[in-house]
């Protein structure tokens, strides 16, 4: 019986296009290798959002999650800098990105 490391392990080398934490060196430092690679994620995440297999649309949502990634950062970074009252409580669903 897999544990849920092991199974987690398993869907991110399959996701990576590897076979072991071996293979890690050369989809970083590899052009080729990770090309591939990058080929493949773009694909299973296509599939995954049910986007058409267009690597411009694709990019494209990439992008914008990203994006939107970055605001949700910068913005609680923000808020764990400034002072927040102990008795305050915000959700995800309260902030508002510009």
């Amino acid at each position: 019986m897999k544990t849920k490391y092991q199974a987690v392990r398993s869907q991110v080398f399959d996701f990576l296009g590897i076979g072991s934490y071996d293979a890690i060196p050369a989809l970083i430092y590899e052009e080729h290798v990770r090309r591939k690679g990058v080929g493949k994620a773009r694909r299973l995440l296509g599939n995954m959002f049910g986007l058409e297999n267009d690597n411009t649309i694709i990019e494209h949502h990439l992008r914008e999650y990203a994006r939107t990634a970055n605001d949700v950062k910068r913005f609680v970074r923000h808020l764990t800098k400034s002072a927040v009252r102990a008795d305050s409580f915000m959700t995800l669903e309260d902030i508002q990105i510009p």
